[in-house]
């Protein structure tokens, strides 16, 4: 267990070795598994050595999974009291944007079109910082028809702070007034419940506009059914992918040794976290603006 949940830190650690022979070249995954085959058959050999005399062994393995599992207890039952105090100290969020046309079903509503591309800097900050020619794209986008702004910020340097000023077309400080901005909080469930239940997905919905979302594996972004909002996945078109896994699960996965044995076995990389982005992207281009979700 130890092995497999160290493998992708130990990995960092050897990630630029490379000793060629005339027989097979070594590098990081073979340098982990022989080693983590070596450790095994140690074990093996002490444990067989040992007679079965394992008493204190066992007792001491008992106390560290315990004193393990009551610390997790702790810093959930402590996460969940946080998370209650916040969301009872801001006991009702600011929504915005009141619309003065509630009809629904207005005919003649034009389609709209969000797409953000979550961490995709400016191609000046790119060319300054990173020595990279980003005008391929730019070009591209406005041979489309799209209008680039040159000098665009986001109002905040994290994706959930950022996603819920735009989606609420304001600031968080008025947005959640009642929150101390000094106060250190683990929690996020007020800024992703200002994202899930925005102003602008409400006010669309009250012109008789259907929100359509796609899931991108980023949780404060998967939208629940009550916000009626459609959120399409693309686990049921990567059949034999792992595009169903969320972040934590497929950061999880990536600790271990499996995706780099699955690419070895299979030659692709379907388990790793960059094939489930990739498909999980191209779900959503492949799928956006078909008439019939």
């Amino acid at each position: 267990m130890a092995f497999i949940i160290l493998y992708q830190p130990a990995y960092g650690l050897f990630e630029t070795v490379r000793i060629e022979t005339p027989v097979v070249v070594i590098g990081p995954n073979k340098i982990l598994y022989f080693s983590g085959a070596a450790f095994l058959i140690s074990t093996a050999i002490y444990l067989s050595r040992a007679k079965g005399n394992f008493g204190n062994l066992a007792l001491v393995l008992n106390v560290a999974s315990a004193v393990m599992v009551l610390a997790s207890i702790a810093n959930i039952v402590g996460y969940k009291l946080l998370t209650w105090q916040a969301t009872h100290a801001t006991a009702s969020t600011t929504r915005v944007l009141d619309n003065s046309h509630p009809s629904i079903g207005q005919p003649g509503l034009p389609n709209i079109y969000h797409i953000i591309l979550d961490g995709y800097g400016r191609s000046d900050i790119y060319a300054k910082y990173f020595d990279f020619d980003n005008t391929d794209l730019i070009a591209f986008l406005r041979d489309q028809g799209f209008i680039v702004a040159e000098h665009s910020r986001s109002n905040y340097v994290q994706t959930a702070l950022s996603v819920a000023s735009m989606l609420n077309a304001d600031y968080l400080r008025n947005l959640l007034p009642d929150l101390d901005p000094t106060v250190a909080r683990d929690s996020r469930e007020l800024v992703v419940d200002l994202i899930r239940e925005n102003a602008v997905f409400s006010n669309l919905q009250k012109l008789g506009y259907q929100i359509t979302s796609f899931d991108s594996g980023y949780a404060a972004t998967e939208f629940k059914k009550k916000t009626g909002v459609h959120l399409l996945s693309a686990n049921f078109s990567a059949i034999g992918g792992f595009a169903f896994l969320d972040e934590f699960q497929s950061e999880l996965l990536n600790l271990t040794p499996l995706p780099s044995l699955a690419k070895f076995v299979t030659g692709h990389d379907r388990l790793s976290n960059f094939a489930v982005r990739r498909s999980r992207i191209k779900f959503a281009f492949d799928t956006v603006g078909n008439s019939s979700i």
